[in-house]
């Protein structure tokens, strides 16, 4: 079987988008977020555990850390006393204090773009394709 060409590929994608878009036309995120880096933060937390309780753990993360900067300044003990209910908080504390502390030492501004979520280490295949 020949290999499948960029432009049909890009072409194949945009007709499963569109099918898909037709049969679910109120599909949305469930995760509820105020901007690109607490959506990125709210994808980390949710790996093994549900967007309804990654939804109940952020309120208070994201008022006590409400960007970048007072995240990565924050304690993992105490990030890890926010999150325990999603499980495995130890490894999501470390990963998303990580992000924080990438996006300041990088200055820059987090972006729901592929190529841009594709170079950050701490955000996982399936959790870059929520975003």
């Amino acid at each position: 079987m020949p290999r499948e060409s960029k432009k049909a590929r890009i072409a194949r994608a945009q007709e499963v988008y569109d099918l898909l878009l037709e049969e679910y036309p109120d599909a949305h995120c469930e995760l509820e977020f105020a901007d690109p880096f607490q959506l990125a933060v709210s994808t980390i937390l949710s790996a093994q555990t549900t967007d309804e309780r990654v939804n109940m753990v952020t309120p208070e993360l994201f008022s006590r850390y409400p960007d970048s900067k007072s995240l990565a300044s924050s304690t993992q003990n105490d990030v890890e006393n926010i999150i325990r209910s999603t499980g495995f908080f130890r490894n999501k504390a470390k990963n998303i204090i990580g992000f924080a502390r990438g996006v300041e030492a990088e200055n820059i501004k987090v972006r729901c773009q592929v190529p841009w979520l594709n170079s950050r280490p701490c955000l996982a295949l399936d959790e870059r394709r929520r975003m």
